[in-house]
């Protein structure tokens, strides 16, 4: 492989997974994945996307829509993207392109997008796959993405997308690496430079912002999905990277007041009520997602008690249980 092929956006990518296989890649609403976990799910699909050259990307969770973005440069397809909705409109702006294939979220049918067209879930249909030295194959643009709102969608080559990853990562380089917001950028084209930036760099890419709630209940999680969202929040409110599914929260320096930290996270991001005791009860990611999947937390009253108790404690208090704990 020729040093060009190995500067790729996917290869910075990938040598930062094998490098770096614990640190957090991407924080989202649908998930998180380490830098290991990431590839893993990018390299699986990618194996699925067989003789595709025009990928549509209707995946609108943060990691489903990561995922979908490293498998299509991995497999060397063009990813077409779509456009935020226009204004008073659910459904997103499609461009006429016609594609090969369609990835959407788990469970998420986009109806009106590419109808009649073959679709892949970026994350239930992406086994995963090691990280390998497969020699990228390029058939086209990298992307097709709108210029800006209400524009036309233009190509971006695979050329002129490495050369804006590596000016966004030289402007950083004085710089300590810090989370990233893609969907900050003023375009998508921007957006996804600022991912794989981040990513070239070390980073974590954060997208998305607490869920928003109307008056209906929330929508139920699958295990998966539960999972990888948990293993995330657990990395968080413990300020521990490694941390996996399976490791228990308190062992890895939880405590009370961490644990309602958990919970206030949970409900901020997926309008789920988790009670302290929940965690207590299943201290590990994997098996507070089963709970939260088979919607069989706990009720609300010894939650709302801990944090009355909390809330009533003097900072001294506060202060002295953490020494404690």
């Amino acid at each position: 492989m020729s040093g060009h092929q190995e500067s790729t956006p996917y290869r910075l990518f990938a040598d930062r997974a094998v490098g770096s296989p614990d640190e957090m890649a991407v924080e989202a609403r649908d998930g998180a994945a380490s830098y290991a976990e990431l590839a893993a799910l990018a390299e699986g699909l990618a194996g699925r996307l067989g003789e595709t050259r025009v990928l549509g990307v209707a995946a609108r969770g943060g990691l489903a829509a990561s995922v979908a973005l490293l498998a299509s440069l991995r497999a060397g397809t063009t990813a077409v993207l779509l456009a935020p909705p226009a204004p008073g409109r659910d459904t997103p702006l499609v461009p006429d392109t016609p594609v090969d294939l369609v990835l959407t979220d788990p469970g998420d049918e986009v109806p009106g997008v590419w109808p009649g067209t073959a679709r892949l879930s970026a994350l239930a249909d992406a086994p995963g796959g090691a990280v390998t030295a497969r020699r990228d194959v390029r058939v086209g643009p990298a992307l097709l993405v709108p210029a800006g709102p209400g524009e036309p969608w233009v190509p971006v080559g695979h050329d002129a997308l490495t050369s804006g990853v590596a000016r966004r990562c030289e402007e950083g380089a004085r710089e300590p690496t810090a989370p990233a917001h893609p969907w900050r950028e003023p375009t998508l084209r921007d957006a996804v430079v600022a991912m794989l930036a981040a990513w070239a760099r070390g980073g974590t890419v954060v997208v998305g912002g607490p869920a928003t709630r109307d008056a209906g209940p929330p929508e139920p999680l699958d295990p998966d999905t539960a999972r990888r969202a948990l293993t995330g929040l657990f990395r968080q409110v413990l300020a521990d990277p490694a941390v996996g599914p399976d490791d228990d929260f308190f062992e890895r320096g939880g405590h009370s007041l961490l644990a309602l930290d958990l919970a206030f996270r949970v409900y901020e991001e997926y309008g789920l009520e988790l009670s302290a005791n929940d965690v207590f009860e299943h201290p590990t990611a994997r098996r507070l997602a089963d709970r939260m999947a088979s919607g069989l937390l706990s009720a609300g009253a010894e939650y709302d008690a801990l944090v009355d108790e909390i809330a009533s404690l003097s900072d001294d208090e506060v202060r002295r249980f953490l020494h404690e704990s």
